[in-house]
């Protein structure tokens, strides 16, 4: 009996060192599983991150950085300014266009809004460029509107005018008879003379000896040349 109940108390202590091995291996077994799914999360956070990182990256790419800004600003500054230089031009072919030869003016002589030019290439005294205007049946410079002034400054020149001061008065008329309208009278400077030139320069009207020799402008409707 003695020797059954050893073997029997050493098959109970065989039995549970098996089971604490077992237990020992589910603990290990558990641990491991444990860290394995801390390393994944571990990992995935680390790629989540390296991703985060990199769109942070890409959004800083994508974004100009301050100089860069600076420098689009700029050149939609000087995109603008080209656009407007363009837009004049364009305005200014349009314009020039208006200014054809044409049948109804005779030769050397162009057209704009219905009336005939003709620009001098020698230069005169203001009573010799009337009686040149004369000769071609027509009249020394006159002007009728502030366009039509704008138009004449594209030829650059200083040409005599028909514009003069009437006999003692205050006043000022062109040779054709008609006064000076107030809008163009905006457009004088110091008529301390008797004869008066236009500055394509500064827009402007301005007086001078009559004895001086400049170019100068004839002018007549189209319509009445022959």
């Amino acid at each position: 009996m003695d020797l059954q109940g050893e073997n029997n108390s050493e098959l109970n202590l065989a039995e549970d060192s098996r089971r604490q091995k077992r237990k020992g291996k589910d603990k290990k077994s558990s641990i491991l599983q444990i860290e394995q799914q801390m390393s994944s999360v571990e990992i995935e956070y680390q790629n989540a991150s390296h991703d985060l990182q990199g769109n942070d990256k890409d959004h800083h790419t994508d974004s100009p950085s301050p100089p860069e800004k600076l420098i689009a600003g700029i050149l939609g500054v000087i995109c603008f300014v080209l656009m407007y230089i363009l837009v004049r031009m364009v305005l200014s072919i349009h314009d020039t266009s208006s200014a054809i030869h044409c049948g109804r003016c005779p030769p050397e002589w162009f057209t704009y809004s219905n009336n005939c030019y003709h620009i001098s290439t020698e230069g005169k005294t203001w009573n010799e460029s009337l009686m040149a205007c004369a000769s071609k049946s027509s009249n020394l410079l006159y002007i009728d509107n502030e366009e039509e002034m704008n138009f004449l400054n594209i030829f650059k020149i200083h040409p005599w005018t028909g514009l003069s001061q009437r006999n003692n008065t205050d006043s000022w008329g062109w040779t054709i008879g008609t006064t000076l309208s107030s809008e163009l009278f905006a457009k004088t400077s110091e008529l301390d003379k008797n004869c008066v030139y236009l500055d394509s320069n500064t827009h402007k009207f301005y007086s001078e000896s009559c004895l001086v020799n400049r170019k100068y402008i004839c002018k007549h409707q189209s319509h009445s040349l022959t």
